[in-house]
């Protein structure tokens, strides 16, 4: 399986990121693309999304 590059952002902020082949990142990359809300609480990262 080739990299597989995703693109996070958030208004003017953007993150690059490679997701390895393990099966978290396999459900991840087969849900894409994810849109919602961002909440942060502490050192989490709520995401609430339409689906």
């Amino acid at each position: 399986m080739g990299d597989r590059q995703i693109q996070i952002s958030t208004g003017n902020l953007f993150w690059a990121a490679t997701l390895n082949e393990l099966e978290t990142a396999n459900q991840l990359w087969e849900s894409l693309p994810i849109t919602g809300r961002v909440q942060i609480w502490g050192d989490k990262i709520l995401l609430f999304n339409s689906t």
